[in-house]
């Protein structure tokens, strides 16, 4: 009975770091895409940045002491603050996706090392109870 309680014990543990590893890489992949292609998923709040009355209006629920400020501007002003605002936006995005990557790595490589572990545990109890298993 302990050998099996203790085979149930490392199967569990390679289930459960299969399905971290999974959402984990999903996680990874969805941020590398911002990190890539920014624009591509989020769209909705670079929307805010089409154009100068989209901008300002965004301003306005946003920051209305700003609003105040940019509705004064000429319209080339306002789309140089405007495409500046849309730039750091940009590398916001790109910034937390690069670390939110790094993040997950480090999260992968524990959950690998972890199967990895308790998979090579499974085997050797395997062997060790007479079970001949070639791979």
């Amino acid at each position: 009975m302990h050998k099996s309680l203790l085979h149930t014990y490392y199967l569990i543990i390679c289930l459960i770091t299969t399905i971290i590893i999974l959402v984990t890489s999903g996680l990874m992949v969805s941020n590398c895409l911002d990190w890539k292609f920014p624009e591509l998923r989020n769209s909705v709040t670079l929307a805010h940045y089409a154009s100068n009355d989209k901008f300002l209006a965004f301003q306005e629920e946003k920051d209305p002491k700003k609003y105040a400020i940019y509705s004064a501007m000429s319209d080339e002003e306002l789309s140089l603050v405007k495409n500046q605002a849309k730039n750091d936006h940009i590398v916001s995005i790109q910034s937390r996706a690069i670390e939110n990557i790094t993040v997950y790595a480090v999260w992968l490589i524990i959950g690998w090392i972890f199967f990895y572990m308790h998979w090579f545990f499974y085997k050797r109890s395997d062997n060790e109870r007479g079970i001949y298993n070639p791979s």
